[in-house]
C-alpha cells in the first residue's frame, strides 16, 4: 500500500525552495530514525519523478547546496546534535540523458539496500541516497526496497500518476509514501491540491479512456475494409 501527502507552499518565492526543503526534510529524517539497518532501508533512497528534463535539472543543482545546507535547519530546528547530519554521497539521475548501458547499473545500485548506519566504514557499496528520475521508471522499475517517493508536479494524466507512484510500495511489508510538490504558479497544480483527498478516494475511476483500442470489434468494423481496398489497389 502507499499513502499519498501533498504539499503546496505558495508563501515560497519559488519551487526550487519548496523542492529543496522538502527533499531535505524527507531525507533528514529517515537518518533520524531508530531501529536496524533493515527498518531503515525502505525510507533510505528518495526516488524523485520530474515531467521534464529542465525541472530535472534545475533540481540537480539544489543537491549541491540549497538540500544540504537546510539539512542543518532540520537538525537545529527539533535539537538534534550535528553529528546526525545526513551525508549525501550517491545522487544518481535515471533519465534518457545518461547512457543505455549506464541505466541498468543504476537500476542495480537502487537495489543495493542499507547495511550498515551511515559513517560507519563497511567494504559494502552503500545505497543510493537520491534518484532523479523522468518518466523512464514508468514501466519495468520493480525494485522492491523502495517505499520513500517525492513527484514534483502533477503528472500529465492520471494513468501516468498511477504508474510512477506504483514504483515505491511494492512490497507488503514495507508500505510507501509518495509526496506530490505542487507548483505555486500552475492553476493544474493548485487545483489538484485543492481536491486532493476525493482525486486520490477514486483514483483508478479518474484514469482516462484511450481513443482506440488495437484489434477491437468497433475498430476492426470501421478501418479493416479501408485497408483492404488500399492492399487489393
Amino acid at each position: 500500500g502507499r499513502l499519498y501527502a501533498g504539499v503546496l507552499a505558495p508563501a515560497h518565492g519559488s519551487a526550487q525552495t519548496s523542492e529543496a526543503r522538502i527533499f531535505a526534510t524527507l531525507m533528514q529524517h529517515a537518518a533520524l530514525l531508530e531501529g536496524e539497518p533493515s527498518d531503515l532501508d525502505p525510507w533510505w533512497t528518495l526516488l524523485l519523478f520530474f515531467n521534464s528534463l529542465r525541472e530535472l535539472g534545475s533540481a540537480l543543482t539544489l543537491f549541491s547546496a540549497d538540500t544540504r545546507e537546510y539539512l542543518r535547519v532540520v537538525l537545529t530546528r527539533h535539537g538534534v546534535d550535528y553529528a546526525r547530519i545526513r551525508q549525501l554521497f550517491r545522487v544518481e539521475e535515471l533519465t534518457s540523458r545518461i547512457r543505455g548501458d549506464h541505466i541498468p547499473r543504476v537500476l542495480e545500485q537502487l537495489d543495493v539496500p542499507l547495511r550498515e548506519r551511515e559513517g560507519k566504514p563497511t567494504n559494502t557499496p552503500s545505497p543510493i541516497d537520491a534518484c532523479l528520475a523522468s518518466n523512464i521508471i514508468e514501466v519495468g522499475v520493480d525494485i522492491q526496497r523502495l517505499s520513500l517517493m517525492a513527484i514534483v508536479g502533477q503528472p500529465k494524466t492520471t494513468a501516468q500518476y498511477i504508474q510512477v507512484s506504483s514504483r515505491i510500495g511494492r512490497d507488503p511489508n514495507k508500505p510507501g509514501i509518495a509526496v506530490a510538490i505542487y507548483g505555486q504558479t500552475r492553476p493544474r497544480d493548485r487545483s489538484h491540491y485543492e481536491r486532493f483527498r476525493s482525486y486520490h478516494q477514486k483514483l483508478y475511476a479518474n484514469v482516462e479512456p484511450t481513443s482506440v483500442t488495437p484489434f477491437s470489434p468497433p475498430a476492426v468494423e470501421r478501418a479493416l475494409h479501408g485497408l483492404i481496398a488500399a492492399l487489393v489497389r
